[in-house]
C-alpha cells in the first residue's frame, strides 16, 4: 500500500516559507521542486469540489503515487510520498457539504486543507467560490466550521483584502473563530492586480489582531531573490510568507544558495515531469512560464510548436533521460504482462487465452497484441477496415460491435474489450490513447477471424500531415459574418481541435462577455475550468490563443491587442461551436448560500 499520509506531528504554519496555490503551476513537479529547493509547505493548485467528487482514488504502483483520477482517465491530482507532511490541498467550494466530502476523500494523503476565499477569477466568482465568499461571511464561516469539525488535519483559508481595513480584520477574526490553524492574506483586493501596490499595512494589522499564524502573500513584485522573502515577512509583520508569481517564474527562489538559471531550472523541471509522467501540456505550460520573455527565442518557438511530449524533450535534449525512464517503466510493465500472460496459446500469430463456458463454447479471447499505428499510417486503421468489412457483408446492419474501455491505475493508459456475436475480444496491453486500444482489439478480432489485410485497403483515405489526424471545414455565422473553422479529427473521426483565423469583435461588458457566459455555462453543467495558452508576437499583442477543454483544443490564430480580447475571442469560438445561447447568463448557476449537493 502506498502511503502519503502526513506524519503524526501536525503541520506547523509559523515561521514558514510556502509555495502558493496556483492553477496549472501547483502540480506535482513544481511542488516537489519547491520543497527540494527549501520551501517548508507546498499548496496544490485549486481543485473544484464538484470535479474532485467525480474522481476515484488510485494507488499508482509504478510511480509510487496516489492519483485522483477522472472517469476519462485524466489525473486531477497526484501526490507522492516525498511530500509527506508538507503538502496542503486547496479546495474551491461554495458548499459546506461538498467541501467536507472532498476533504474526507483526501485527508489521509495530504497534511492540510485550505479553502480558497481570495481568487478573483471569473470562473471562481461566478460559481460563488474564491473571492465571492468574502461577500458571504456566514457561508464562509459555515464551510470552515464544518471542515474543522469533520477532518483530522489542519484547516486554513486564503483570503484577499476587503474594501476597508476594518472589514478585512472582521472577516479574518470570523475565520479564526471557526478553529482554523492559520490564515493567508493576499495584500490586494478583488479588483486589484499585480501592478497595484501590495497593502503591507493591512497584512500587519490583521497579523496583530489574530492569535493564529498569518501568512503574507502578494509580494512577488518585490521578491527577486531568497533573502527578499524574509524582508517581505518583516515588512508585513506576518508569521510566514507565501510566494506565488516569483515561484511561478523560477521555483528555485526558495534556494538559500541562490536561484538557478532558466536552463538549469527547466532541465530539473523536465526530469521530475518525466519521472512522474506529468501530462505534457502541463509541462509545456510551466516551462513557458519559466521562459518568460524568452518564449520569443528560437527555443521558445520550438516549445510553442510542440504537439507531444517527445517534441518538448527534444527541444531541451532530454530524450536520453526520457528513454531511460521509459525503458524502466516498460520493464516493470513487461514483468507484469508476463505474469498476466501465463496460460496463453499461440493462435494465428497471436498470444491468446481462450475462456470457455461449461458447454465448451468460447466466451472470450484475450490477447497481448499492442497496436502499432505505423502499419496503418496513410491507410485505413483496423477499426475502419472492420466496419467497412461488416458493412460490405451486411452484418453491420443487424448488429454492431460494442467497445468497453478500462483505465489503468493512475489513469494514464487504456485497454479495450470488443463484444461482438456474443463473444468478447480483449486486449490486455495498455495503450496511451483510447483510440489505439480500440484499434488493438479490432485487429485481434480480424486476425482470429481471418479478415483480410487492413494495411492494403482504403488507400484513398489519406491522413493529413499529422499522421492519424484528418481535417474538414465548418462554416459558422457570427454578427452577420461567415466564419471558416478548420476541424481536425483523429483516426476514429473524433474531433481533437477547432481553429480559425477569424477576428472576433466581442461584447466585453460584465456578465455578457464570452468569458463570463462560458464560465457560467460550465459551472451550470458542473464541468471543469478551461485552460488557456497564448502566443505573443510583440509586447502585449497576442497572435494566437488556444482554449483546452475536455481533451479538445479551440484556437484563434489572429492578432488581439491584449490577453482579455484574445481570451474572449476563443471563448466566443467555443460558444458558437457548441451552440450555447446568450440566454445562459440569465440562468441561476450556483446559489451562494445553498447547501445543495448538486
Amino acid at each position: 500500500m502506498i502511503s502519503t499520509t502526513a506524519s503524526a506531528k501536525p503541520l506547523q504554519y509559523d515561521g514558514c516559507v510556502v509555495l502558493a496555490p496556483m492553477v496549472r503551476i501547483g502540480t506535482l513537479p513544481s511542488r516537489l521542486l519547491a520543497l527540494r529547493f527549501g520551501a517548508d509547505i507546498a499548496y496544490s493548485e485549486e481543485m473544484i469540489d464538484f470535479r474532485m467528487l467525480k474522481t476515484k482514488r488510485v494507488e499508482n504502483e509504478l510511480l509510487h503515487t496516489v492519483d485522483f483520477v477522472m472517469e476519462d482517465g485524466t489525473v486531477a491530482l497526484q501526490i507522492c510520498p516525498e511530500e509527506r507532511g508538507k503538502v496542503v490541498f486547496q479546495l474551491g467550494t461554495s458548499n459546506s457539504r461538498r467541501a467536507v466530502k472532498v476533504a474526507k476523500m483526501v485527508e489521509k494523503d495530504v497534511s492540510g486543507i485550505d479553502v480558497n476565499m481570495g481568487c478573483p477569477k471569473t470562473f471562481s466568482v461566478s460559481g460563488g467560490m474564491g473571492a465571492a465568499l468574502l461577500k458571504q461571511p456566514e457561508l464562509a464561516k459555515e464551510i470552515l466550521s464544518e471542515l474543522v469539525k469533520h477532518v483530522n488535519i489542519p484547516v486554513t483559508c486564503k483570503i484577499r483584502c476587503l474594501d476597508t481595513l476594518e472589514d478585512t480584520i472582521a472577516f479574518a477574526k470570523m475565520a479564526e473563530s471557526t478553529g482554523i490553524a492559520a490564515l493567508a492574506l493576499h495584500g490586494r483586493n478583488k479588483e486589484e492586480r499585480p501592478k497595484h501596490q501590495c497593502r503591507y499595512s493591512y497584512i500587519k494589522k490583521v497579523a496583530q489582531a489574530l492569535t493564529i499564524p498569518v501568512i503574507a502573500n502578494g509580494g512577488s513584485g518585490e521578491i527577486k531573490e531568497h533573502s527578499d522573502i524574509e524582508k517581505f515577512r518583516l515588512a508585513c509583520g506576518a508569521s510566514s510568507v507565501m510566494v506565488a508569481r516569483a515561484a511561478e517564474w523560477n521555483v528555485s527562489i526558495f534556494r538559500k544558495e541562490g536561484i538557478l538559471s532558466k536552463d538549469q531550472l527547466i532541465n530539473e523541471y523536465i526530469k521530475v515531469a518525466i519521472d512522474y509522467d506529468n501530462h505534457w501540456t502541463n509541462t509545456k505550460y510551466c516551462v513557458q512560464q519559466i521562459l518568460g520573455s524568452d518564449v520569443q527565442s528560437d527555443e521558445g518557438t520550438q516549445l510553442l510548436a510542440s504537439k507531444c511530449p517527445e517534441d518538448i524533450y527534444s527541444v531541451y535534449n532530454m530524450m536520453d533521460y526520457y528513454n531511460d525512464v521509459h525503458a524502466r517503466h516498460e520493464l516493470y510493465r513487461q514483468t507484469r504482462r508476463e505474469i498476466e500472460e501465463r496460460g496463453y496459446d499461440d493462435i494465428k500469430g497471436l498470444k491468446v487465452k481462450i475462456v470457455r463456458d461449461e458447454q465448451s463454447r468460447v466466451v472470450s479471447y484475450e490477447s497481448n497484441l499492442l497496436y502499432d499505428r505505423k502499419v496503418s499510417e496513410g491507410n485505413q486503421t483496423p477499426k475502419m477496415y472492420l466496419y467497412n468489412y461488416l458493412r460490405r457483408t451486411g452484418e453491420l446492419f443487424s448488429s454492431k460491435p460494442s467497445f468497453h474501455m478500462e483505465t489503468e491505475e493512475g489513469g494514464r493508459r487504456f485497454r479495450s474489450t470488443m463484444e461482438y456475436g456474443g463473444i468478447k475480444y480483449i486486449s490486455n496491453r495498455w495503450h496511451k490513447r483510447k483510440m489505439w486500444a480500440e484499434q488493438a482489439v479490432s485487429q485481434i478480432y480480424m486476425q482470429l477471424n481471418d479478415i483480410g489485410d487492413w494495411t492494403s485497403e482504403g488507400k484513398d483515405l489519406k491522413p493529413s500531415a499529422g499522421g492519424d489526424a484528418r481535417s474538414k471545414e465548418l462554416r459558422l455565422s457570427f454578427n452577420n459574418e461567415s466564419i471558416d473553422v478548420k476541424i481536425d479529427l483523429d483516426s476514429n473521426g473524433k474531433v481533437i481541435s477547432y481553429s480559425t483565423s477569424h477576428i472576433f469583435h466581442c461584447n466585453l461588458s460584465k456578465d455578457s462577455s464570452p468569458v463570463d457566459r462560458l464560465c457560467q455555462y460550465l459551472l451550470q453543467k458542473q464541468l471543469e475550468e478551461p485552460e488557456y495558452d497564448m502566443v505573443s508576437s510583440s509586447g502585449d499583442v497576442i497572435s494566437s490563443c488556444t482554449l483546452r477543454h475536455s481533451g479538445v483544443e479551440y484556437t484563434v490564430n489572429s492578432c488581439y491587442s491584449n490577453k482579455k480580447a484574445a481570451t474572449n475571442a476563443v471563448c466566443q469560438l467555443y460558444l458558437l461551436i457548441h451552440k450555447i445561447p446568450s440566454s445562459t447568463v440569465d440562468d441561476p448557476i450556483i446559489t451562494l448560500n445553498s447547501n445543495s449537493t448538486r
